[in-house]
């Protein structure tokens, strides 16, 4: 061997040591990460379904407790502005 791959050989172990033990850092920096994320949408997911069944409830609720047929709920249609009203001016006075 020659006497200069030695000191090659000496430099190169540690830094590719360093080097792989900064990627398996970021690997498991990443790992963290992503499991956060999966538990944060798992959260989200229930948070859903709740929010779903809720609603359902007070759906059901609002329909047993009306007045009203079921077809007349489901015809229900919300009022519309009118959007024709002529719009008033403003007039600003002049401070002095």
């Amino acid at each position: 061997m020659s006497p200069f791959l030695i000191p090659i050989f000496a430099l190169l172990i540690p830094i590719v040591a360093i080097s792989s033990k900064a990627f398996n850092d970021r690997l498991k920096i990443k790992h963290s990460i992503l499991k956060d994320e999966i538990e944060l949408e798992r959260l989200k997911q229930q948070s859903f379904i709740a929010e779903t069944e809720k609603l359902r409830l007070e759906i059901e609720q609002v329909r047993s407790s009306s007045s009203l047929s079921k077809d007349a709920l489901l015809e229900f249609k919300p009022i519309q502005p009118d959007l024709n009203i002529e719009p008033t001016p403003i007039s600003f006075k002049e401070t002095k």
